[in-house]
């Protein structure tokens, strides 16, 4: 029986680290706790799903934070945000390439929704509340 320790968990011959590569072994893979491990191609669509969500939802929370003017809000969403980052960053260090990508497609998507909710053309709603022109005068 060898000993492992994490001096020596990414040479050859150990067995005990988390292999840093992409991969597609989803099956029964807790996400973030772990009851939540898809068994079936249906539990791994509704995964995708959360996980799209969740990445959406911290792009709107990113781009929304410089629109908040009052500190204990604005303090609070920072927090939230911050929440969801690290569970998005969690996500995708599960190395399953699919929950990599339903990640970066979900901060894609978040930032169009952001983007159209948040700069229709109208300045009046940026935190420095004046227009700036194309040379910065």
């Amino acid at each position: 029986m060898s000993s492992c320790n994490c001096s020596d968990a990414f040479s050859s011959g150990c067995g005990c680290g988390m292999a840093m590569t992409f991969n597609n072994d989803w099956f029964m893979t807790p996400i973030l706790f772990n009851r939540w491990a898809p068994s079936n191609p249906g539990e791994v669509v509704g995964s995708m799903i959360a996980i799209l969500f969740i990445a959406i939802i911290f792009r709107i929370c990113t781009v929304s934070l410089g629109y908040m003017r009052l500190s204990v809000l604005r303090s609070m969403l920072v927090a939230f945000t911050a929440g969801l980052g690290y569970l998005a960053m969690l996500i995708a260090m599960t190395y399953i390439g699919w929950y990599f990508a339903t990640v970066i497609v979900g901060i894609f998507v978040g930032d169009l929704i952001a983007n159209n909710m948040f700069d229709n053309g109208d300045k009046s709603n940026s935190v420095k509340g004046e227009e700036e022109n194309c040379c910065g005068c």
